[in-house]
C-alpha cells in the first residue's frame, strides 16, 4: 500500500511538472530541462510499480520483487533530488511524500524478508558473473567520471561550470551516486560472485535502477536537444548501451534455470 500511494503521488507530481509552468519556475533553463526529463521518466516507472504491486498481492515472485524493489530505489533517489534541490513550490510535500512513502517501503519489505529462503532459487544460476560484472563496470564507470569532475575544482576551491549551469551550490547526483548509489553497485558486484544472499536479493533491483535512471538521462537529453540546449551525444551513446545491457543481464539472469553445482 505504501508503493502504490506513493506511485500515485509520483504520477501526480511529475505530471503536473510536466504541464504546469511553475514547477520550474525559478530554476535554470538547464536544470528545469533535468527536472521535466525526470518527470518524463517517472511515468513508466509508475506504472511498472503498480504493477508488480498487484502481482505480488496474488502471487509470491522473485521477479516482480525486484523489479518492484528497483522501482522504489529510483523513487527514493529520484524524489530526494526533488525535495533538496528544486525551489519551494505547491508540489514540495508530494516530492516528500513519495519520498518517504518510497523509503519506508523498502525499509520494511526487506526487513521483513528471510533474504537466505528468498534467494536460494538464485544461486548457481547462469549470468551470475555478467550481473556482477556489470554493477562493478557502472559503479566504477561513473564513480570515474564524477570524481575526474569534482575532485580539480574541489583541490582549486572553485566550482564545477555544470554548477554555473544548474544555479546549484552542489550537484546532488554527485552526492547521491558516490555516497550511496555506486559504492552499493560495486559492493553488490563482488558479494554477488561469492553467492552472498544480500547481493543476490539486490543485485536485479539495481540492474532496474540503472534502467531507470538511464532512461530519465535519455529523456534529458532528448529535450535538450529539443530545446537547443547542449546535449552529448556520446554521453547519450553509453548511457543507451548502460540501459540495454542492464536489462537484458537481469532479464537473462532470473530467467535462466540453476545449474547444479557439479556441472558448474
Amino acid at each position: 500500500m505504501l508503493s502504490v500511494l506513493a506511485a500515485v503521488l509520483a504520477a501526480c507530481t511529475s505530471l503536473a511538472g510536466i504541464l504546469w509552468p511553475g514547477a520550474y519556475a525559478r530554476e535554470t533553463a538547464a536544470w528545469a530541462v533535468q527536472g521535466v526529463g525526470q518527470d518524463v521518466a517517472n511515468l513508466p516507472v509508475v506504472v511498472v510499480t503498480l504493477g508488480c504491486a498487484a502481482l505480488l498481492r496474488r502471487r509470491a515472485s522473485f521477479a516482480a520483487l525486484s523489479v518492484w524493489l528497483g522501482c522504489l530505489l529510483y523513487f527514493v533517489y529520484a524524489f530526494a533530488i526533488y525535495a533538496f534541490a528544486v525551489h519551494f513550490t505547491a508540489l514540495f510535500p508530494g516530492y516528500v511524500a513519495v519520498l518517504g512513502l518510497s523509503f519506508h517501503a523498502v525499509g520494511a519489505t526487506l526487513g521483513g524478508l528471510d533474504v537466505a529462503a528468498v534467494t536460494a532459487p538464485l544461486r548457481n544460476r547462469p549470468g551470475t558473473r555478467a550481473a556482477s560484472a556489470l554493477l562493478v563496470a557502472i559503479g566504477v564507470l561513473f564513480a570515474a567520471m564524477w570524481l575526474v569532475e569534482d575532485l580539480p575544482h574541489a583541490l582549486g576551491n572553485t566550482p564545477p561550470a555544470s554548477l554555473t549551469e544548474t544555479a546549484l551550490w552542489t550537484n546532488p547526483v554527485h552526492v547521491l551516486d558516490l555516497a550511496f548509489v555506486l559504492p552499493a553497485m560495486i559492493a553488490t558486484g563482488v558479494l554477488l560472485r561469492r553467492g552472498h544472499p544480500w547481493a543476490l536479493l539486490l543485485a536485479r533491483a539495481l540492474l532496474v535502477f540503472a534502467v531507470a535512471m538511464g532512461v530519465a538521462i535519455l529523456a534529458l537529453f532528448a529535450l535538450s536537444a529539443v530545446r537547443g540546449l547542449p546535449a552529448a551525444a556520446p554521453a547519450a551513446a553509453v548511457v543507451g548501451v548502460i540501459v540495454v545491457a542492464s536489462a537484458a543481464v537481469a532479464r537473462q539472469w532470473l530467467s535462466a534455470p540453476a545449474t547444479p553445482r557439479s556441472a558448474r
